[in-house]
């Protein structure tokens, strides 16, 4: 009856370990990550031409390509472990 009142402690976890266990665990996950990797890979070069050719009338361009980066590389990093 005491533990009728209890919480049980969920752990925090980070997206990307999240995505790393999740590819480690099940390869059809590891599938679909890879080819979400190679999707926005294709995005940010999209977007990168997009920028270049837009010149000042993106003045956030560049950040927005460092995010884009970024995104790449915890995708990769998570698709790669197996």
């Amino acid at each position: 009856m005491a533990e009728r009142g209890r919480r049980t402690a969920i752990a925090a976890e980070s997206d990307s370990t999240r995505l790393r266990r999740l590819a480690k665990d099940d390869p059809s996950i590891a599938e679909v990550l890879q080819q979400l990797v190679d999707t926005v890979k294709q995005a940010a070069t999209s977007f990168k031409t997009c920028a270049l050719l837009a010149g000042s009338s993106m003045p956030q361009a560049q950040h927005h390509e460092r995010e884009l980066d970024h995104i790449v590389l915890e995708l990769e990093c998570a698709a790669l472990i197996k």
